[in-house]
Formats: structure tokens, sequence, C-alpha cells
């Protein structure tokens, strides 16, 4: 890999780290953040036509073909291939041929063909640092729209017909959409900026923007993530900052003023929200369902039901074929053919939902071990980087870097399919942050750059 010889880059034209690519990027993360909206899509006979982050990946590859960019094949890229190779594999073996297979296996290397673009890219520091303030400022507008729609819809002299935005009703709470297609969307999107501005507000420096400015944004998504109303996002926002107030604290510090701080913050937020009494109902209804669902495995109407039995059914189908599972399109199948009577809407189980669970039922252990492996290999690299204490000017954008994949991985455990363009094209923003940390600090060792400044 090319070393910069400073923290700026001083690249000429055509080289990846060009600041048109820096831009290219920053327009297909654009595309994938609207993409959920429903009137940015079209759809003809069933079939989706237009997308826009499929527009918007013209020009970013268009880049590479133009100026002949060498690429970056790395380790989680070859367990990537390998588990693509074990999706064939498992269809061979077992005879399918469907479309649903086709259809799954051409958005997987679309995702995997992105994801390794972007990770081949070498941006300078200030680049990615502009790179993650475009993306905090558009979940922010997202979470402002969110909360200012929350507020509107629920206020009682008002009422939805008065106002013209899209919603859901539970338990008498309106649930905003702001920019996206539900809730779930709306909370994915939110949590994705809390990864990126927890490691900067935690570190107690103006890393991204000032001090100030990243608790308010901070504050901003967090309270974005609770008027959602999605307890898909409570649970990835909890398990997120499990693993990662720990992690970050343990690099950092303690810092109780801060932790205060933002503990002071979200409380105050969800007291603010609280004054609306239907909320509170919602919030009881979901804490209740979550537990009935724990203890008792069923007995949850809602979300919470359907993802239960499709985990459940996804296990089912991988008892058929433990070492290669029933293939894309073999799991649907299955599922159709081996419904549950009791349940009311057994079509909404064939949805291929979640990152861990189908894969597993698609492609059997040997695919569920390489697609552990394609991430795996990113956390063990960036742990390996900020854990050396020899890289101390790297541990900033590598620990956003890291936070950003923890909070996918963690995500994909409740929504969204394996192939989600969102999903691995986050996880390749952090993937990146740490390719250039580790690349920097061994600059930085090796007495070649000098350590960035703030």
């Amino acid at each position: 890999m090319q070393r910069n010889q400073s923290t700026r880059s001083s690249f000429t034209v055509g080289h990846p780290g060009d600041d048109w690519i820096g831009v290219l990027l920053g327009v297909y993360l654009f595309g994938l953040v609207i993409n959920t909206h429903p009137a940015l899509n079209l759809w003809i006979g069933g079939i989706e036509v237009f997308r826009p982050d499929r527009v918007l990946v013209i020009p970013f590859v268009g880049y590479y073909l133009l100026c002949n960019v060498e690429l970056r094949i790395t380790e989680p890229v070859l367990f990537g291939i390998a588990f693509f190779a074990t999706m064939a594999l498992s269809a061979v073996t077992n005879g399918v041929a469907s479309g649903t297979f086709l259809s799954l296996s051409i958005q997987y290397v679309y995702v995997l063909g992105v994801f390794i673009l972007m990770t081949s890219l070498q941006l300078s520091t200030d680049q990615l640092r502009g790179l993650l303030r475009f993306l905090v400022l558009m979940f922010a507008l997202i979470a402002l729209i969110g909360v200012v729609q929350a507020v509107t819809l629920n206020v009682p002299f008002l009422g939805p017909d008065a106002i013209p935005f899209r919603f859901s009703t539970y338990y008498g709470y309106r649930r905003p959409y702001s920019l996206t297609a539900e809730p779930s969307y709306l909370a994915m999107l939110l949590s994705s900026g809390v990864a990126v501005l927890f490691p900067a507000v935690v570190s107690n420096r103006p890393i991204l923007f000032s001090q100030r400015n990243q608790r308010y944004l901070l504050w901003l998504l967090t309270v974005g993530v609770v008027v959602s109303g999605s307890m898909s996002g409570y649970l990835t926002l909890v398990g997120f900052l499990s693993v990662a107030v720990p992690v970050v604290l343990w690099i950092y510090g303690t810092n109780r003023t801060i932790v205060g701080k933002g503990l002071s913050g979200i409380l105050g937020a969800l007291l603010v929200i609280s004054v609306d009494t239907s909320f509170i109902r919602m919030l009881a209804s979901r804490l209740s369902g979550l537990i009935v669902l724990l203890t008792e495995l069923g007995g949850v109407s809602g979300s919470a039901d359907i993802r239960l039995f499709r985990w459940l059914t996804a296990v089912e189908v991988w008892r058929e074929n433990p070492l290669l599972g029933v293939a894309p399109g073999g799991y649907e199948q299955y599922v159709i053919a081996h419904r549950p009577t009791t349940y009311l809407n057994p079509q909404r189980l064939v949805s291929v939902e979640g990152g861990w669970l189908p894969v597993l039922a698609m492609t059997g252990a040997v695919g569920f071990i390489l697609f552990v492996a394609i991430w795996g290999s990113i956390l063990r690299q960036a742990v390996a980087v900020v854990s050396d204490s020899a890289r101390v000017y790297s541990s900033d954008l590598c620990l956003i870097g890291l936070s950003v994949v923890l909070v996918q991985l963690i995500g994909w455990t409740f929504t969204f399919s394996f192939v989600d363009p969102f999903r691995w094209a986050m996880i390749a923003v952090g993937y990146l942050l740490v390719l250039h940390a580790a690349a920097q600090s061994s600059e930085n060792c090796d007495g070649t750059t000098s350590p960035p400044s703030d």
C-alpha cells in the first residue's frame, strides 16, 4: 500500500485519493441514505427498476474505470469471495435455480463489488474526516426532521389529519418516518450516526466538530432513535453501547464528566418525550413484549413476533442441510412448504431478513463461518490498531471505524438482509478508517511522518 508523506494528501489528477473520488463516494452514500424513501423507488410488475444508489454508483465506478485504478484485495474480500462460492455450491448441491437465488446473487455481487471499490481508496486524514462530517450532518438532518415530526404528530390539538407527515401508530403513539420508509429504517440510519460520534464525544477532543457541537449532534441523533419507536433500533443502540462504552473508555480513560453529561442528555430527552402519555404506553408495550418474547418464545404481535418466527424457521431450515444449507431460493421453498398453520400471515416468514440466521439456513455452517470471517477479520485488524500503544496517533479514526462496524453487525441481528447495501457500505467506511489508521501508524512508527494534528 502506498504511503503518503504527510497527513494532507498531494494527489495528482486520476489518483484514487483525488478530491473527486471523495465527492463521488459522498454522493453514493447520499443515495444509500435516501434509498428507503418509497417515492424515490420505481417498481414495474413487481420488479424494482429504479433505486437512487444504483444510479449514483455509476459515476463512482466510472471514475475507477477511467483512471485505471488498482483494486485492493483485502482479507475480508477473500472471505467474501469464498462465501459467494459457497452460495453457488449450495445452490448446485440442492438443485436450486430459482429467481430468488439469481436476485440475491446479483445483489451480493453488487455489494461486494462496491465494498472492494470503497476499501481500495487512499484518502487523506482530512478527506476521511470530511466524509464523516458529511455523514453525521446528513444523519442529523434526518434526525431533526424525525424529531419535529414526532413532536408535531403527537401534539393533542393538531392530530394526524392536519399534518401531511407519513407515520405509523403503535399504542396511540405516532411514529415518525422522517425521510425513510419506516421507523426501523430511521433508527438504522441514526444509530450509524451515533456510532460515528460516540468515540469523538468520549475522547473530549474536537475530532470532527467542536466538543460542544459533537455533544449536541450526538444528543440529537440519540433522541431521533428514541422517537422512532423501533424496538430493533432500541436493541441495536443498547447492544452497541454495551460493547462500545467499555472499549472507548478503556482507550481514552474513564471520563466521568463526559459520560455523565451524555447519560443526562439521554435521560433529559426521554423526560421531554415522556410528556406525551402515548409514548409511555408505546415504550411500556415494547418492553413488556420483549420480556414475553424472551421468556415464552411467542405471544407477541407485531414485528417482534415476526422476527422470532423467522429466526426459529431459519434454524429449522438449517437442520435440513447443516453443512451447506438449503441455498437462497431453497429457503423460501422450505418455508412455504412447512409454514406453521397457526401463523396468520405465513408469507411474511419468507422474507430474508437479518444477517446471521438466514445466512446459516441458506449456506450452512461453511457459509456461516465464512460470513463471520469477513467481519471478524475487520474487527481483528481494528483491535490490533487501537490496542497498540505505539499507534496513539491513529486511535481516533480507528475507534470511529470500529464503532461503525460494530453497530452494523449488531443491527444485522434484527433487521435487513445480508445483502443490504447500506450496511455493507457503512462497514466499508469503517474498514477504510481502520486501513488508513494502520498505514498511518506504520509510517509514524517508521519515523516517516509527523503525528496528525487535531
